[in-house]
């Protein structure tokens, strides 16, 4: 059921997308009742993460600035529910006694891997609002969970060292 409802969701959001080069108000109907599904489904985020997430970095790519803002802030807001979710999850089941850092096991390095993707996938847009959005979710989850990245601090890296001289000053 919750395949189906996001694969409607998505052809929902294709269709506003494309309206969305016709209008100055985009409908962004679709967006926020995917991102709700999504946050209520953290749980099973191995089932929708790699269509949700692909979907929303080639909308991140529209020319439509207020479609484009709603895309990375979904990203970024998604990136941020699900390292909270993890986390505090992670932290429920470690007892302090024992240990002061999170369990990573390989499962957990790979999950990071897969959740911090799209926000290096931002990287590739030229755009200075999305790339603003994506140093600022960079930055939160650096200050949440720096001292147990581990291996995806590389990811991280590269994210901020994607930076370039013809970006504002804002940014850089």
């Amino acid at each position: 059921a919750l395949n189906d409802i996001i694969e409607s969701l998505l052809k929902l959001s294709i269709e506003c997308s494309d309206l969305a080069h016709l209008r100055m108000e985009p409908c962004l109907f679709a967006l926020a009742k995917l991102y709700e599904t999504s946050i209520s489904n953290l749980t099973r985020l191995d089932q929708f993460w790699q269509k949700v997430t692909m979907h929303l970095l080639v909308c991140c790519k529209h020319n439509n600035i207020k479609y484009r803002e709603w895309c990375v802030d979904f990203i970024c807001n998604m990136i941020r529910a699900t390292f909270n979710f993890k986390y505090q999850q992670n932290v429920n089941n470690t007892t302090i006694a024992t240990t002061n850092t999170l369990n990573t096991t390989p499962e957990d390095e790979s999950m990071r891997e897969k959740i911090l993707r799209p926000l290096y996938e931002l990287s590739t847009i030229p755009f200075n609002d999305i790339r603003q959005k994506q140093i600022e979710c960079t930055l939160n989850i650096l200050r949440l969970m720096g001292q147990n990245l581990n291996e995806s601090w590389p990811l991280c890296l590269n994210i901020i060292g994607s930076i370039q001289r013809e970006h504002t000053d804002i940014l850089i």
